[in-house]
């Protein structure tokens, strides 16, 4: 046998690794960007809550419209990473001037309000999908709770 050191070569280089961590850090990693894109593509172009026109025509802020239904943010802010980009986890929202997408997300629009809104149906369609998907550790978070007596009537 030889004295040669043998080298593999990584599946995914230093280089990248660090580009990937970066990417992910700013919430721009590939499977997000592939997540809105395709999201995209089933946009209407009409706000679900008030039917005003949202971002779906512009290149730069179409994703501003893509509303997800469980936060994608980090497990210990609260998120739910593990369905960051299911394909049902989101609604179509306006996002300027008083909009709906900011108005959900800050819980001006709140989870009861919805429950008793024309939407409800689609929106619950969704989340039964959805939240089964869910990580076991994301489960204890109290939106998760909440939202599982609102959709299974518990």
């Amino acid at each position: 046998l030889s004295d040669k050191k043998t080298y593999r070569i990584p599946k995914v280089s230093e280089k990248r690794k660090k580009k990937m961590a970066q990417q992910k850090e700013v919430g721009t990693d590939g499977e997000m960007d592939k997540f809105f894109e395709a999201m995209r593509k089933r946009m209407t172009g009409r706000c679900l809550f008030c039917n005003g026109a949202t971002e779906k025509k512009n290149d730069e802020t179409y994703r501003h419209s893509i509303a997800h239904l469980l936060p994608k943010r980090p497990v210990n802010q609260g998120g739910f990473p593990s369905v960051g980009t299911h394909e049902e986890n989101w609604i179509e929202l306006c996002y300027y001037n008083e909009s709906c997408h900011t108005n959900f997300d800050n819980g001006t629009i709140t989870w009861e309000f919805i429950k008793d809104s024309k939407e409800w149906e689609l929106i619950r369609e969704k989340l039964l999908i959805v939240l089964p998907a869910v990580a076991e550790e994301e489960r204890r978070h109290k939106l998760y709770s909440r939202l599982v007596e609102l959709v299974y009537n518990k």
